[in-house]
């Protein structure tokens, strides 16, 4: 791992060594202006001849897993939602999905996107969704359709489409609107199919093999000589006709569509992506690049890689014994120790939860159940296993009692001896999700956010979570809720809601945003939003910017420790400075 010696930036700012770890990328689209890569942590830019730019700042999906750029337009998709960007990535706008629309897995654009505005994105259990506004709004195009976990898209000359799913491959001559189930495909998982340019398709078998089909996907056969129990995972075709296939093993090549192949690459692949002039594979670690004409060159390519995409989901800072650490979801957290970042490789993945405990502990929680560690991390304890145990929110009070509830509202843990023990409560919150949970002296507070009527609800409640009350809502776009627990706060989208034996509304700062972090206490409070850093020294009455030489759309996250105020950008750099 690389290390830099620390030294002094503008406005008294300093820079830890970088974070560096390893992150796969999910999906490359590739534009006149440069090349963007997605992963777990979101999106990156990358412009000829430059370095990489975080493309994150107000997108409202971490886990990108699809990826397209046409018109003008970056659309991406992931577990979240679908979100679309005018300007590269700079600023993003969720987009309205009708129904019951879930992951998204690939998405693909007409090729006449400039004049209709048609793009279509599959569901890994949603089937497929269709936008006719640019991705703008989605709505269920799944007539025909019955399997439901769609895996890729193609998209043929004209209103030609095939979609790869669990159950094989679907066919669509109208753009989308209608389906049928391609003979011979039946029973088959497709992890991806293509068009060649001169009509003809091809569906890669999950576990090996390849379909062929000479009537724009109505009828399949076995095709080609693949080897044997490859595990597929993308196709792409170039304009000469060159076929790469990757695999969980490497990418391979054919030159005769897709009769014979050549192993080109030994690194897991997960998409491909191509401009007029390179063509660019993503993989487990990163991104290669090839620069040589494929078709002309009958040896190996020489790939070359690209420097590290920042990727990593590590997006959440919090102070642990004085060090920062910096989580995320499927990456293992990352603690400073003598100057050097240590991975904290114990840590139970996916994390949907991290936070302090009484005595020197720390909490986490994932699919596995709720995790207690007293050294810092570095193992892990479980105290409630599986699902019971897997929770979203975790919050303590200093006196040991703490509270736990789960991502989906359903299931409310109360303890009082520090965590060895946990009661189940009943929940208020129905089928809302719970974004945030604070125990406060005296008051525990709830935030839920409904994402179909964009309301945010404040809940209460004075018994130590017995019987809740609901309190104010607001209806916003931004689905995060932060708090504070001395002195007592909550927000509501850009709203700040304070409590003094009644709950006051403020206002943070003058400009409109989302609220993602609240840190500090009576004396100093700062908030992190999607438009600065905001400094208050008056309970929140009043609020004024406090991030001169910051560059605000990087910032990922603040921390506090004693006088001194970390701050995660993206890419994996925190600065620091003396408050």
């Amino acid at each position: 791992m690389e290390i830099r010696n620390n030294h002094t930036m503008t406005n008294d700012w300093n820079h830890l060594p970088p974070i560096l770890v390893t992150t796969p990328v999910l999906a490359l689209a590739a534009g006149p202006d440069g090349l963007w890569a997605s992963g777990p942590g979101g999106v990156a830019w990358h412009p000829s001849g430059s370095e990489w730019h975080s493309r994150i700042s107000g997108l409202p999906l971490t886990d990108v897993a699809a990826l397209v750029y046409t018109g003008g337009w970056l659309i991406a998709g992931g577990a979240e939602g679908i979100a679309r960007s005018k300007d590269g990535g700079l600023s993003w706008q969720a987009a309205d999905i009708l129904g019951d629309a879930t992951a998204v897995a690939a998405i693909v654009a007409s090729p006449s996107f400039r004049e209709d505005t048609t793009a279509l994105a599959a569901t890994l259990g949603g089937g497929i969704i269709r936008s006719e506004d640019a991705g703008r709004s989605w709505k269920p195009a799944t007539f025909g359709l019955q399997e439901f976990e769609v895996i890729a898209l193609a998209w043929g000359t004209g209103e030609q489409l095939l979609a790869a799913t669990s159950d094989g491959v679907y066919r669509s001559p109208n753009a989308g609107r209608a389906w049928r189930l391609g003979a011979g495909s039946e029973g088959e998982v497709i992890a991806a199919v293509a068009f060649l340019p001169d009509g003809t398709a091809l569906a890669a078998l999950e576990q090996g093999g390849l379909l062929r089909s000479n009537d724009t996907g109505e009828t399949w056969q076995p095709w080609g000589d693949l080897p044997a129990q490859l595990e597929a995972t993308a196709l792409h075709v170039t304009p000469e006709g060159v076929i790469l296939l990757g695999s969980t093993g490497g990418a391979l090549r054919s030159l005769d569509g897709g009769q014979s192949w050549a192993q080109i690459l030994d690194q897991p692949i997960y998409t491909f992506a191509a401009d007029a002039n390179s063509m660019y594979a993503g993989t487990a670690e990163g991104i290669v690049g090839l620069w040589a004409d494929m078709a002309a060159n009958p040896d190996t390519p020489e790939w070359r890689s690209l420097d590290r995409p920042p990727l990593h989901d590590l997006r959440r800072l919090h102070i642990v014994d004085g060090q920062p650490l910096v989580a995320g979801i499927r990456t293992p957290p990352v603690v400073l120790h003598n100057g050097e970042w240590q991975a904290l490789d114990a840590t139970p993945l996916p994390l949907s939860a991290l936070t302090h405990g009484p005595h020197a502990t720390l909490w986490t929680s994932s699919p596995a159940g709720l995790h207690r560690s007293t050294n810092g991390g570095y193992t892990f304890t479980t105290v409630i296993a599986g699902a019971a145990g897997s929770m979203a929110r975790i919050t303590f009070r200093p006196d040991g009692s703490g509270f736990a509830g789960s991502a989906d509202g359903q299931r409310l843990l109360r303890t009082s001896d520090g965590g060895t023990t946990w009661q189940q409560l009943a929940s208020p919150f129905g089928v809302l999700p719970l974004a945030a949970l604070q125990a406060m002296p005296g008051l525990l507070i709830g935030g839920t956010y409904d994402p179909r009527r964009k309301i945010a609800q404040l809940w209460r409640s004075f018994d130590e979570g017995q019987n809740w009350e609901r309190g104010s809502e607001v209806q916003t776009d931004w689905p995060v809720v932060a708090t504070s627990a001395a002195p007592p706060l909550i927000t509501l989208g850009g709203v700040m809601f304070r409590h003094q034996n009644r709950w006051d509304r403020l206002a943070v700062g003058t400009e409109p945003g989302g609220v993602r972090r609240i840190i500090g206490g009576a004396a100093l409070l700062l908030a992190l939003t999607t438009t600065g850093v905001y400094r208050s020294e008056d309970d929140g009455v009043s609020w004024q910017h406090d991030d001169d030489g910051l560059p605000v759309a990087q910032v990922m996250d603040i921390a506090i420790d004693g006088a001194t105020l970390y701050v995660l950008m993206a890419g994996g750099l925190v600065w620091t400075r003396a408050l």
